[in-house]
């Protein structure tokens, strides 16, 4: 969902692609790009050049529980529920493809990137 923010007292609604198979978990913006995180259905790289009207440009399925996007060049670091950690190479917008899964003994719920390191919340 896309909301125009300019007055604070008046939020409104102006685009939406709609077409999202499970719940938005998480969003990070890289230039035009939406990456969202999908509870149920992946990744989807949005692009929101024309925000009233954002356009899917690609959708990559985790087979599990989307919960968290962190983005480092052409890498998206995905927190993947109980499937563990994906990195997706995310050079063709329009075609993310798996470079690694590492399955970990717990949920996965968040991730973030610093130099060359993740920093993963699982729980015990």
């Amino acid at each position: 969902m896309v909301l125009n923010i300019s007055d604070p007292t008046n939020l409104r609604e102006i685009g939406s692609p709609d077409i999202f198979n499970g719940v938005a978990q998480d969003v990070v913006i890289i230039s035009n790009i939406a990456f969202v995180a999908i509870g149920g259905g992946g990744l989807y790289l949005i692009n929101i050049s024309y925000p009233h009207n954002p356009m899917v440009l690609g959708v990559y399925d985790t087979m599990d529980y989307g919960e968290e996007v962190s983005i480092s060049g052409q890498y998206d670091y995905f927190a993947n529920g109980l499937r563990g950690f994906i990195a997706l190479n995310i050079s063709n917008s329009s075609q993310p493809v798996r470079v690694r899964t590492i399955y970990i003994l717990n949920y996965v719920f968040d991730v973030s990137i610093k130099n060359q390191y993740a920093y993963l919340a699982v729980a015990k």
